[in-house]
This record gives C-alpha cells, structure tokens and sequence, in this order.
C-alpha cells in the first residue's frame, strides 16, 4: 500500500514500493488530478506488477535495437541490411515513443505517412510485430499494439510491351555506345 499525499501543484501522488534492488528497495510514484485518477493509475501499476510488466522506460528505437541484436544469428546478411533500413524507416516515425505509451493510433499514424510506399510500410510492419512480439515475451508490454493495425493492400501497376512506334524511337535515338543497353 502507498502513502498518498496533496502535492502544491494540486495532483495527487502515491509512492509505491515495487520491489528491491542490491537490498534497497525500490519505488515509483504514480500521479494523478483526482483521487479517483489517481486510484486508476495506482491499480494499474499494481496489475503491471502482477503480470511481471518490466516498467523500464524503453523507447521503440531501443526495443529495435535490441530486437535486431538477439536476431542477428542465422539471419543473411541481405535480410540484416533490408531489416536495418525497415529499422530506421520505424525510428524516424515512432522511435522516439516509449514502448510502454505506444498506441494503435501511433502505428495507424505511421501507416497514414507511409500510403505511398505500401510494400515499405508492410515491411516496417512485420519487423515491428515481431519486435514487439519479443517485447511481449519478455514482459516489457501488456499487448502488441501492431497486430490489429492491417497491412496496405498493393496492386502493382501492369506492366506492357512497347509499341513499335517506341521501338522506332527507341532505336532511332543518338545513343552513345554505353547507353546502348537494349
């Protein structure tokens, strides 16, 4: 049980003591505008101990580093470059996100700025999955906030056969010898 206390800037706080380390033990405090709010969030951090919820602050780009260390053996090393550049593709939307506060809106948001690269953002999603699915077996989040945000459906544009009047051009054209790769 914590001990709860006005603060002067009017929230409400309760410190909580979740554990020890090297015998001292150690504490988090939980904040909020009412009373009720702050019972909220104190169940809330109570029930993030229970189910071993780690609480360290770690942000997307960490957890991606991280990720790509432990799955580094046993991957080709084309797989490690596209799976580098996916990386700092997420880092550059979301990286700066803590783990712990990443929604379904933040990736949908990723998703919206990424419309004209599909193939990309399919890509960026499965790595994030994954990286989060790794999150999640090491009881650093509750839930993968990636799994129900849906991939960018992606027809390529039909490819066609040149006419022979862009055969002509083609061939009619002042080519130097090594541009001549037709």
């Amino acid at each position: 049980m914590g001990k709860e206390k006005k603060r002067a800037d009017g929230r409400y706080q309760k410190s909580v003591t979740v554990g020890l380390k090297n015998g001292k033990p150690v504490r988090r405090v939980v904040y909020g505008k009412t009373r009720k709010e702050l019972e909220q969030n104190y169940l809330a951090l109570k029930a993030d101990i229970a189910d071993g919820i780690t609480g360290k602050k770690m942000t997307v780009a960490e957890l991606l580093n991280v990720y790509m260390e432990s799955e580094k053996t046993g991957l080709r090393e084309k797989t490690l470059v596209v799976r580098k550049c996916d990386s700092r593709i997420i880092c550059k939307h979301i990286g700066s996100i803590y783990i712990a506060d990443l929604t379904e809106m933040d990736v949908t948001r990723m998703k919206m700025e990424m419309m004209q690269t599909p193939v990309q953002f399919n890509q960026c999603l499965v790595l994030l999955r994954s990286a989060l699915r790794y999150a999640l077996l090491q009881n650093a989040v509750r839930r993968n906030v990636a799994d129900n945000v849906g991939r960018i459906r992606h027809t390529p544009k039909e490819k066609r056969a040149l006419t022979p009047d862009e055969i002509a051009a083609i061939r009619s054209a002042q080519l130097e010898p090594s541009d001549r790769a037709l």
